[in-house]
């Protein structure tokens, strides 16, 4: 009679302690709140679509060549590692360990120069101003010469080169010269508050140089 009462006992405590309860959901993705931020630029040709990953959560997902979030994505702060997929394959082509900052701005740019390559910088910025940055994204053997009125002067950039991030308070001029000081391009860049202009010296579906600015909000 003891050990029947025993069964029944145990028989209740298996089919009744594991019962869920109603209305509470378990959280499946943990997302970054009050971190950091970041931006994130693709410009390497032999990747179609990249996903930026951290601890997990997608930061950005499908992002095409020549192509950036045109505004800061969330970030968890931090000793973390980032990891960047090629979307279609979902194979693993960049995983590095960076240190991101609560209420910082970053820019991680991806691209080629001989091979895959990272950089990540951190943006100084501040509301009502405005930016902007060269980058040379072309991979070639030789560099770019740049100039922006009151701010750079002759600047030589090879493949993977970028100026620091300058403040600008009225519309100024870019102009671009090859090696041999052939001008190769020339326009005006936009006082435009509360934005980083990129502008980006790349070789677009391998139509030879062209000059792109992808700009982010904040």
């Amino acid at each position: 009679m003891i050990r029947y009462i025993v069964y029944i006992f145990v028989f209740t405590i298996i089919f009744t302690g594991c019962e869920c309860i109603p209305g509470i959901d378990t959280p499946k993705d943990i997302q970054p709140e009050n971190g950091a931020k970041i931006a994130i630029f693709h410009f390497a040709s032999s990747y179609n679509s990249i996903s930026v990953s951290q601890k997990g959560y997608t930061i950005a997902d499908n992002l095409g060549f020549a192509s950036h979030t045109p505004i800061y994505k969330d970030a968890f702060i931090g000793y973390s590692n980032l990891k960047i997929t090629e979307s279609s394959s979902k194979n693993t082509i960049y995983n590095g360990i960076y240190t991101f900052e609560q209420g910082k701005h970053y820019s991680l740019y991806f691209f080629e120069c001989n091979r895959a390559k990272v950089q990540q910088v951190q943006d100084s910025i501040y509301k009502g101003a405005s930016f902007v940055r060269i980058l040379n994204m072309y991979p070639n053997e030789s560099y770019y010469t740049v100039n922006l009125t009151g701010k750079i002067t002759n600047i030589r950039l090879h493949c993977g080169d970028m100026t620091e991030l300058y403040e600008i308070g009225k519309d100024e001029v870019l102009t671009i010269s090859d090696a041999d000081s052939n001008p190769m391009h020339s326009a005006e860049i936009k006082y435009l508050p509360n934005q980083i202009q990129n502008m980006v010296i790349l070789n677009k579906q391998n139509s030879g140089l062209t000059v792109e600015n992808y700009s982010i909000e904040f």
